[in-house]
């Protein structure tokens, strides 16, 4: 558990070390559109979410995260998942998530540090329309009838 936790610091600064500039938010709060299924069918994929920026000490087990992932295979990008329990070390909290989808807990946990903060809403319908209208040819087929 030690060996892990040290690997864990040691992904952790070199995912901050990638996110060099913090995710843009309003009045505190993130969106995103998810990108996989791991979180189904809790936020399923192309889902659009709002995150509410939250202070440590007010995430419990159960709730759904986002974080800076400190996994190498995802290069310090934003993960949202399921804190499955929260410890407390002399570093800080440490909170292990998981998907829903997904068999097992996550390798590399979150650390105070990288959390973003608590999901606070889930739209797929707003995700999907996002995704259509961010896509220039989608759009222009749209323009282009709506204007004949």
């Amino acid at each position: 558990m030690r060996q892990e936790l040290e690997e864990a610091h040691q992904h952790e600064q070199q995912a901050l070390e990638r996110a060099s500039a913090e995710a843009p938010s309003i009045f505190g709060h993130f969106v995103f559109r998810v990108m996989t299924g791991s979180m189904e069918p809790s936020i399923p994929e192309d889902s659009l979410i709002v995150v509410r920026r939250t202070e440590p000490s007010e995430i419990r087990t159960d709730d759904i995260i986002s974080y800076y992932s400190s996994d190498p295979e995802l290069n310090g990008s934003v993960n949202t998942h399921r804190v499955v329990s929260v410890e407390q070390h002399e570093e800080g909290t440490v909170f292990w998530i998981k998907g829903d989808a997904n068999a097992l807990q996550d390798r590399y946990p979150a650390t105070e540090k990288e959390v973003l903060g608590k999901v606070i809403f889930i739209s797929y319908p707003l995700g999907i329309a996002v995704n259509f209208l961010s896509t220039p040819a989608d759009l222009y087929f749209s323009l282009y009838f709506r204007c004949w």
